[in-house]
């Protein structure tokens, strides 16, 4: 009885239950550059002064409901519900996408749960910097998809709002546009074989009206701002430094230290399912394979396609639509498929667990102390992967806790075959070093 009462909760409840679960990772500070922009919309309500930040407007206009309670009202630490609750937005639009799209409340539900708990959006609910991205990516395809489905005019223009926010979001989500307007071409088509009926051109006319509106509240945004239309926070020459896109996009998609099937392990099952995918979702799968093929060499062809932040944080964008074929998994399940899909949900809830629990900068701290502070080396050495050192982290705090001392953390790495030249081989970098200041978790219940 109570499993048919689960499954009988809709998209809002689906949402509640999962912020209900984040307050238990609830951090009561930002990271990264979230405390940044959340100061500019605070600035902006003491002062009515437009201060320029690194996210767009929309991740900036995002903080206002909880800057208004921080500022307006006595509710101690209200500001940093603001990542965890737009996670949980996230995924209440996913249970929303994939009740529709396969016709299973029960199918939605595991899928939502599991997008939100077994992937970067674990972790991701206390970094913030990418959630907005992704909320506003994955809500303006659920609306188109919504209206290829109803002919909804209102999920069409709700389509295009979200997907307007988007590329007010992220410098880089206009790249969002081209795989979204594709697939409402697809969508038109499939309706009316003369593309340019008056009824398609109306259509194109809806959702076109609202994104041209953004992109020009955005460019009067750079104007009075920085002087210019084009110009931004960002000095785009010291971020698109091209490197190899070979090395790139092994780096970015396999290297076990940002990779991102690494991080997100169930999306490797998902992989599996993009044939059959293809044959019973075409217009959906083609969405996914023109985003994926534009966003990801875009990301891996410049030498910081990731930075010191857990996983190969641009890509959590794209988690939600690789992870659609996923669905189909559920159909015809059998002892042997449930049981290799229990071991990779349950790595993938692991891996982003120790992610979570843990302040992302403590890894780089803890490697700056032993000379290992090089962003090659995160990526690419196993035992300096955040997985690694979170991981050992936890074991230390665990045997603290049992047996009343922390571990350390011991890595050398040394010189090669010196002796040929006529010199000592040595230690260029690493040794031991203590985790007793480092292997406390820093989420609010370990704080008390």
């Amino acid at each position: 009885m109570l499993i048919k009462k689960i499954f009988k909760i809709n998209f809002i409840t689906v949402g509640i239950i999962i912020f209900l679960f984040l307050l238990i990772f609830k951090y009561n500070k930002f990271l990264g550059y979230e405390e940044e922009t959340y100061n500019a919309m605070v600035t902006f309500l003491l002062s009515h002064e437009i201060v320029g930040q690194r996210a767009g407007f929309i991740s900036v206009l995002s903080h206002l409901p909880f800057a208004f309670l921080d500022v307006y009202t006595n509710i101690n630490n209200i500001q940093y519900l603001a990542v965890p609750f737009y996670v949980s937005l996230t995924g209440s639009v996913f249970y929303l996408l994939i009740e529709n799209l396969y016709k299973s409340k029960k199918i939605a539900f595991y899928m939502s749960i599991l997008l939100i708990f077994t992937t970067m959006f674990l972790p991701y609910s206390v970094i913030g910097m990418e959630h907005i991205f992704a909320f506003t990516a994955l809500s303006a395809f659920t609306f188109l998809f919504l209206f290829s489905k109803n002919k909804n005019i209102y999920s069409l223009v709700i389509s295009a709002v979200f997907a307007g926010m988007t590329i007010q979001t992220k410098a880089y989500g206009v790249l969002f546009l081209i795989p979204l307007l594709v697939y409402l071409f697809l969508i038109l088509k499939e309706r009316n074989n003369h593309f340019f009926s008056k009824g398609n051109l109306k259509n194109i006319i809806l959702f076109l009206g609202p994104i041209f509106f953004f992109i020009i509240l955005g460019l009067l945004y750079n104007y009075f701002q920085y002087g210019s239309i084009f110009s931004t926070k960002y000095d785009l020459g010291s971020e698109l430094q091209p490197i190899s896109l070979w090395v790139g996009l092994y780096g970015i998609l396999f290297s076990i230290g940002k990779g991102f099937f690494i991080y997100n392990p169930l999306l490797i099952v998902s992989v599996f399912m993009f044939k059959k995918f293809f044959q019973l979702h075409r217009k959906e799968f083609i969405f996914i394979v023109i985003f994926f093929v534009i966003f990801v060499p875009f990301n891996a062809g410049y030498s910081y396609w990731s930075d010191e932040v857990w996983g190969p944080r641009k890509l959590l964008v794209l988690v939600p639509f690789v992870f659609l074929p996923l669905g189909l998994y559920f159909r015809n399940l059998n002892k042997e498929k449930i049981g290799v899909f229990i071991l990779v949900a349950l790595v993938g809830l692991y891996i982003n667990f120790i992610g979570t629990i843990y302040d992302y900068g403590k890894q780089l701290t803890l490697y700056r102390e032993m000379n290992l502070d090089s962003l090659e080396k995160m990526r690419y050495v196993p035992e300096l992967s955040h997985i690694s050192i979170n991981s050992l982290l936890l074991k230390s705090y665990v045997n603290k806790k049992i047996n009343g001392s922390s571990l350390q953390f011991e890595y050398e790495e040394k010189s090669w075959m010196r002796n040929l030249a006529g010199k000592e081989n040595e230690v260029i970098s690493g040794g031991l070093f203590p985790l007793d200041d480092y292997d406390k978790p820093d989420i609010y219940l370990f704080k008390k």
